[in-house]
């Protein structure tokens, strides 16, 4: 799925929403079995993003804590039989009113998962998660960072010219 999302630019759920369409209440938004998009928050899952090169991963490879609860572990399994890319935003730490804001970290594509026990543990032990049931682990590999600012100016002003 191509997105006209801007690297590390900040949006809102409605604006997500609205572009790619899913639930803006869940972190992996499916329709049809389809991934639309992933919103992570640090907060619910600190792994993403602070343990690739720590734990042998590459650096383009992200690990996401998948909870014990229904949906979302509907929506993992969705996504580990999902074949293309999706946009991901990660919750800004950042107050904007009373709005939260969502940063475009890229595109990104299923790598792999695991459901072993020991990966469990060691995942959710490294992330420091003693409250939070995990079912299992989902990997996922960034493809590209979408639109950069400036491609999005030049798209822009092409677009105004013409």
């Amino acid at each position: 799925m191509s997105t006209s999302f801007v690297y590390h630019e900040l949006y809102t759920k409605k604006d997500i929403q609205e572009s790619l369409g899913g639930n803006s209440q869940v972190a992996i938004a499916t329709n049809d079995h389809k991934v639309l998009h992933m919103s992570i928050d640090p907060s619910i899952n600190p792994s993403f993003g602070m343990m690739r090169p720590t734990f042998g991963l590459e650096n383009d490879v992200f690990t996401y804590l998948v909870g014990d609860q229904g949906k979302i572990v509907s929506a993992a399994e969705d996504l580990v039989n999902f074949n293309e890319t999706f946009p991901v935003f990660l919750k800004s730490k950042k107050k904007y009113t009373d709005e939260v804001r969502w940063k475009f970290i890229g595109n990104f594509k299923y790598e792999s998962h695991s459901y072993k026990r020991e990966d469990v543990d060691f995942y959710q032990k490294h992330a420091d998660l003693k409250s939070k049931r995990v079912a299992f682990i989902v990997f996922i590999r960034q493809i590209d960072k979408g639109e950069s600012q400036q491609q999005a100016l030049e798209t822009s002003t092409s677009k105004q010219a013409a």
